[in-house]
């Protein structure tokens, strides 16, 4: 079904499902952006433990900034927050900050954004079905390849398994790093991007 196939009470209601999208993508970057903004405040040493000097510095600084007194601050979400995970040692207990970075927009706070990510999921299931298409990425498509939507989707699951598989794999060799160094810790996602450093620099030897 196209738009034209539509009568006209089924137009007005995809007008009135696109407008309230366009609303909620805005609400949704604008929380993105503030998110950007938002600190947490490090100050026990379980919060400090794990940063290098330099980035003790960097905190200490941006607190002093924001008036906080002796009190560090740690920016949740920053575009160099990969920067700034290299620099947390995940063996030890870095995780007030760390999952700050990790999990922007999605900590309970004003700029939660999980609220609007179901709205929009709704709003999308609802014109998928009154546009008669079997799922979002065929609307998505329309005049371009929708056709090949299912394609698509065929072989992203052929390819799955196997993607799982590896992750697995990698695992096993983050965990057998964390072994070595006598962490007493079993690996979690918050530790990847760390162990998978070590990994790289030739600690374990890549499958």
């Amino acid at each position: 079904m196209t738009v034209r196939q539509l009568t006209p009470a089924q137009k007005d209601q995809l007008g009135h499902i696109n407008q309230e999208l366009a609303v909620l993508f805005t609400d949704f970057g604008n929380k993105v952006l503030a998110d950007e903004d938002t600190w947490t405040v490090l100050e026990t040493p379980e919060d400090l433990a794990g940063l290098s000097d330099s980035l003790r510095a960097t905190f200490k600084a941006a607190a002093e900034e924001r008036k906080l007194g002796d009190k560090m601050a740690g920016r949740q979400y920053a575009l160099e927050r990969g920067c700034v995970l290299d620099d947390i040692d995940a063996t030890r207990p870095a995780r007030k900050g760390l999952e700050g970075l990790q999990e922007p927009c999605d900590n309970g706070g004003a700029n939660d954004t999980n609220a609007l990510i179901a709205k929009i999921v709704d709003l999308r299931a609802q014109r998928v079905k009154l546009l008669g298409y079997p799922s979002h990425a065929q609307v998505a498509h329309v005049g371009h390849d929708g056709h090949r939507a299912q394609a698509r989707q065929d072989l992203m699951m052929r390819v799955w398994p196997a993607a799982v598989a590896r992750v697995h794999e990698e695992v096993r060799d983050m965990q057998k790093i964390a072994d070595k160094e006598k962490t007493q810790l079993s690996i979690e996602p918050w530790d990847y991007l760390y162990y998978a450093e070590k990994v790289r620099q030739g600690q374990v030897r890549p499958r």
